[in-house]
């Protein structure tokens, strides 16, 4: 029997002993007592690319005879999706950041002529458009506001924003609205202009690391033509790695290029800060108050 032919046999048995285990039944009282847990994901990852993972790591297995070659194949549909997940995160954050900024300066803008900061948030959440990034959280900061009052909205507010800006600006927000109205417009400019410097600050720190990002991929993307034209063109080369030891050497070798795919993909992940919790909101008011 093949190496492949054993590695699909071992598949089809796992799968097979899943399945039955699955349709045994089980107590009532046990499932009650301990109810199932939702099946949950890495940020990216979905059921379909897990799926996709399976049927490359069977297909490549199959046609090539090399398990391994099948098993880092699985891994790569797994990683990639985690990684192009995580940039698109970032990004939209940015954009996020910009939309509450801007959000900022239209209830400053609006508090000449409403009757306090709870009436210009109102307000200003009927200004926001369809496609804006922050409707969704501004919507719910007014729901709240109206049901549990300014400073539990503020709170839940940056709870949704999770960002350390959000936490400014949900304190700046605090704050505005137990000072003169004279304070607040510049309390406001400078929550909306710090916003925009957070994200400016944070462009130019990835515009940096994406260079890290880019020498690195390049690097991965010449090894796998390098591995795939020495195998297709000197099979009697490669032909040692088609037994146990050699499959168990490919794979160790497969598994440090993904983990160092992994690994930079990771020290490149932008660093947002510490944020700010408002466990008592009327204290942290006072104390940012009495620093200005």
């Amino acid at each position: 029997m093949t190496t492949s032919g054993t590695f699909l046999g071992l598949s089809f048995g796992i799968g097979l002993v899943l399945i039955v285990s699955g349709l045994i039944p089980r107590d009532v009282e046990d499932r009650v007592a301990r109810p199932r847990k939702p099946i949950t994901f890495p940020p990216g990852v979905a059921l379909r690319h897990i799926g996709v993972a399976i049927a490359s790591m069977l297909i490549i297995s199959a046609l090539t005879k090399w398990w391994a070659v099948g098993l880092l194949a699985a891994g790569a549909c797994l990683l990639v999706p985690m990684m192009v997940a995580e940039r698109a995160s970032h990004v939209a954050q940015r954009v996020r950041l910009v939309a509450l900024a801007g959000w900022v300066e239209s209830v400053r803008d609006l508090l000449a002529a409403a009757s306090g900061i709870e009436e210009a948030i109102a307000k200003s959440a009927e200004t926001l458009s369809e496609d804006s990034p922050v409707r969704e959280p501004v919507w719910r900061l007014r729901a709240a506001t109206d049901a549990l009052g300014l400073r539990e909205g503020l709170r839940r507010f940056g709870e949704e924003i999770a960002d350390p800006v959000g936490d400014y600006i949900a304190a700046t927000l605090l704050v505005a609205s137990e000072r003169p109205s004279a304070v607040v417009h510049a309390q406001l400019s400078e929550a909306a202009q710090t916003a925009r410097e957070s994200v400016s600050v944070r462009e130019r720190i990835e515009a940096s690391r994406a260079r890290m990002w880019t020498a690195s991929s390049t690097i991965a993307v010449i090894s796998l033509v390098i591995v795939g034209f020495v195998i297709g063109t000197q099979p009697t080369y490669a032909a040692w790695y088609a037994s146990p030891a050699g499959q168990m050497i490919l794979l160790a070798c497969g598994l440090v290029e993904l983990v160092g795919m992994w690994w930079t993909a990771r020290s490149a992940r932008p660093s947002n800060g510490h944020r700010v919790v408002l466990f008592d909101p009327p204290t942290y008011a006072s104390k940012v108050g009495a620093t200005r």
